[in-house]
């Protein structure tokens, strides 16, 4: 076993450790929530259901013609085995302190999700019923597929997720009317006239950047970004950039300006750990209001099987 328990938890709890020690911050995008049995779903009516919706959320004129993308192919042979070699069964006996917690935050995600995310008006998902079936499945410890579903308590678990904060908190001041307004129904502005040679921004760069591909990692962002990219009114970086991650929006709308200009695309970018970053949704909310945000969802237990593989093996 080439992963020990205790590097699983640490795995865990510290991947993303800073996201226990920043404030959320509220922001005015709207979102479109995925969960990962949607990409792979075989109803028909649903996948086009999903494309339909998809279409409607990011104002697209086309329909989607080619469907949605198949997942990538397998790996080589010999790349496969040295995959095996390192994966591990979350199942097994060894991993059960770690799955229960993880289980833990799956029945509280999941809740939370689904009495609570989901009641904004900013929050949409495509097949409603589905959607909520397929999250609140994460009540479920998959590792027992033949336990039958627990009754859980749903106030109870919602007790232990006190909601805190009020329309006002988390807000941070927009300084987006500070910089400098542009109609660009005719012609951009120079590249000059939105960042400083220093990056910095003077100008209003919000109609540069129409989506982004903000997470989850492992949860089907790369299918999602070469989908979207495929559309022909649509230019999604096929990288993932990592911009905004490292709090330089400047660098990335010098990049959207010169990779696409002037043409009426829908511009986006795909980074699947910008979700866990405060700097990245404080700069949606002062600099980029009115792009959209696609998050895809994995069952915590699944997720962290599969994240423990490409963590060991890139």
């Amino acid at each position: 076993m080439d992963l020990p328990p205790a590097e699983i938890e640490d795995i865990v709890k510290n991947t993303h450790a800073f996201e226990t020690e920043h404030e959320t911050h509220r922001t005015k995008n709207k979102v479109f929530l995925v969960e990962t049995s949607q990409l792979v779903d075989q109803d028909w009516f649903r996948q086009q259901e999903l494309m339909d919706d998809l279409q409607a959320f990011l104002d697209l004129d086309y329909p989607f013609k080619n469907g949605i993308p198949q997942a990538r192919p397998a790996p080589k042979s010999d790349t496969q085995a040295i995959r095996d070699k390192r994966k591990i069964d979350i199942c097994q006996s060894e991993f059960k302190d770690l799955r229960e917690e993880l289980m833990q935050a799956a029945r509280e995600s999941s809740v939370w999700i689904r009495e609570r995310f989901l009641k904004s008006p900013d929050v949409f998902v495509s097949s409603p019923d589905f959607f909520e079936q397929a999250v609140g499945s994460w009540m479920d410890d998959p590792c027992d597929p033949m336990i039958p579903k627990k009754g859980f308590d749903t106030k109870t678990i919602e007790g232990e997720i006190p909601f805190q904060g009020s329309e006002q908190a988390g807000k941070l001041p927009v300084t987006a009317g500070e910089l400098t307004k542009f109609d660009t129904s005719e012609k951009w502005p120079a590249l000059e006239e939105i960042v400083g040679h220093d990056d910095r921004l003077i100008g209003d760069p919000q109609f540069l950047l129409d989506f982004a591909i903000i997470g989850i990692e492992k949860c089907g962002t790369s299918t999602l970004m070469k989908w979207l990219g495929a559309h022909p009114q649509v230019q999604c970086f096929q990288h993932e950039d990592i911009s905004m991650f490292n709090d330089k929006p400047g660098h990335l709308v010098k990049q959207l300006y010169k990779v696409y200009p002037g043409e009426n695309y829908k511009r986006g970018y795909k980074n699947p750990i910008d979700i866990f970053q405060p700097c990245v949704l404080r700069n949606f909310q002062q600099i980029f209001p009115q792009t959209k945000l696609l998050l895809t969802l994995r069952h915590p237990v699944r997720y962290v099987s599969l994240a423990a593989i490409i963590l060991a093996y890139p």
